[in-house]
């Protein structure tokens, strides 16, 4: 009860720091929603997001585990990621401590996906900031190019430092590998996911007047990029994720104000309301098995 606590006193405090160094004096309530309908494409998504991260779950899974406990374990997760980070809830906070026998290919699954969505994030927060910055230099594509194989390689061979990590942890990981078929499948959906991503974002900021082009697609790569890299506290990286938005945004002289409430939008799209359809879930098969 108190780490909850302190919990909401940081989220106080990180918002009225990002008040009073970013927003203060915006004008926010000018702000009015010119294309409902884009704002409503915007919306529908929420589902297919939602859909497109339960693929993800159930192709890095790969093991016996029954579908309504399959179910239990995803909606689990989602409601664990809102109070820690995603990383934790992916792998601990998905595990069952009745069936922990599968807990060691539910763990697994977490960090490929994990890992696969890192990936996806970072290899286009590289292009963004090579398009933004012009970054020609033989030594930055180097660099990026790299980095990208370097998490392409752990990424393919991820189990053998699952197996090292969990013996010097102490864990009994019991997975098998993940077959590589999958794994490229598991890649392929965490692009689909990093572009209906964009998509909301960019149809949100479209309904609120703002223009389209390359240039604001670049800066959400990059933002996203970096997002990902920032530490989430808590609550699905609210007031982090706003923070980095605004300052990344405005640096390439973008509104401020537009992209803080489009980042708000799109965090309550796809946090707050999956985790709400998750705990109604969890809590109407609750009542279904205790009647």
């Amino acid at each position: 009860m108190l780490g909850l606590l302190a919990r909401f006193l940081l989220l106080g405090t990180l918002f009225f720091v990002l008040y009073q160094v970013q927003l203060k004096g915006l004008p926010l309530m000018n702000l009015r929603v010119t294309k409902p309908l884009v704002l409503i494409g915007a919306i529908g998504a929420i589902p297919l997001n939602l859909w497109l991260d339960w693929k993800r779950f159930q192709i890095s899974l790969d093991s016996d585990l029954g579908r309504l406990e399959q179910g239990k374990a995803f909606f689990q997760g989602l409601i664990v990621g809102f109070f820690t980070p995603q990383i934790v809830a992916y792998t601990l906070g998905r595990m069952s401590f009745k069936n922990t026998a599968q807990n060691g290919s539910i763990v697994r699954s977490g960090a490929l996906a994990g890992m696969a969505q890192f990936l996806i994030t970072v290899g286009f927060a590289g292009f963004g900031a090579l398009y933004l910055e012009s970054l020609s230099s033989p030594v930055y594509l180097m660099g990026w190019m790299a980095v990208i194989c370097v998490l392409i390689g752990v990424y393919w061979n991820a189990e053998t430092f699952f197996y090292r990590i969990a013996q010097w942890v102490g864990f009994a990981f019991s997975a098998r590998p993940l077959p590589q078929k999958q794994k490229k499948s598991l890649l392929f959906y965490s692009f689909l996911r990093y572009a209906v991503f964009s998509f909301q974002f960019h149809m949100i900021n479209a309904s609120l007047g703002a223009a389209l082009d390359l240039k604001v697609l670049a800066v959400l790569m990059l933002s996203y990029g970096l997002i990902t890299l920032a530490p989430s506290l808590l609550f699905g990286k609210i007031i982090v994720r706003e923070s980095i938005a605004v300052a990344v945004f405005a640096y390439y002289g973008l509104s401020k104000e537009t992209v803080f409430v489009t980042a708000l939008l799109t965090w309550l799209m796809n946090v707050v309301i999956p985790v709400l359809y998750a705990i109604l879930i969890l809590n109407k098969r609750w009542k279904t098995y205790s009647s």
